[in-house]
């Protein structure tokens, strides 16, 4: 599932947050100020921001505007009581994608999380991802190849459904380890390696060998098997 950056200092709300994402199997990371927010977002990549107004040593508003000015194209989720016409224009109009005011109930908030996270780039919404006939359901964390289903761990589902967000690209083991594992987290190189190994065997087993490829120099990639092609012999342990 999708990394998320969790900007807000107050840690009751933060705590209640990251448990009812975490248990939706998301990952996410926890700052209380402005300059670490946005240090983090220039160092490491996230799918989204969610981003308090009103945070140590800055404003949300002001963090949102430097990121974009600075190029920062991650979604920004906004956070806070203020609920005037004005405020909601405001954060809007200085780069944010949604708003929503405090309180709110954990259930809109996943349902605010996975809206903005189904939208690629383009603006278009998806929820079926698919490359031939392996594809993932991202609303349910379902994989199939064919009508035949596979059973994955929560991370096997996050590098899957980072894989086939990004087909034919590859990521080194550093690049996958920032982009899916929290900085926090004591995971190594070696131990993405080796999830993504077993997330390669179990779509063997399914009867989908060739879909996740290793080239050395350039990383681990998913793509539409060339069945025509010779086994690449690569060892992802």
């Amino acid at each position: 599932m999708a990394k998320i950056l969790l900007i807000e200092d107050e840690a009751d709300t933060a705590e209640a947050v990251t448990d009812g994402l975490e248990f939706a199997n998301y990952t996410v990371e926890w700052v209380d100020s402005a300059p670490e927010g946005l240090q983090r977002l220039f160092i490491y990549d996230y799918d989204l921001v969610i981003l308090d107004w009103n945070i140590k040593a800055d404003s949300g508003l002001a963090l949102c505007a430097e990121y974009r000015s600075r190029g920062g194209v991650v979604p920004i989720l906004f956070v806070t009581a203020r609920d005037a016409v004005q405020d909601r224009v405001a954060g809007l109009d200085t780069g944010a994608d949604d708003y929503l005011t405090k309180p709110f109930s954990l259930d809109e908030l996943l349902a605010r999380v996975s809206a903005i996270l189904r939208r690629p780039r383009s603006g278009k919404v998806f929820d079926i991802l698919k490359v031939g006939e392996l594809s993932l359901d991202r609303k349910c964390g379902l994989a199939k190849v064919g009508n035949k289903e596979i059973t994955l761990h929560a991370k096997e589902l996050a590098l899957l459904e980072f894989f086939m967000r990004h087909e034919n690209q590859f990521f080194s083991a550093e690049e996958l380890l920032n982009r899916l594992w929290s900085s926090e987290s004591d995971s190594t190189e070696q131990a993405v390696r080796k999830c993504v190994g077993r997330l390669r065997q179990k779509l063997d087993a399914e009867l989908a060998p060739g879909y996740i490829t290793n080239v050395k120099n350039l990383g681990y990639k998913v793509s539409k098997p060339d069945p025509s092609a010779a086994s690449d012999g690569d060892n992802l342990d």
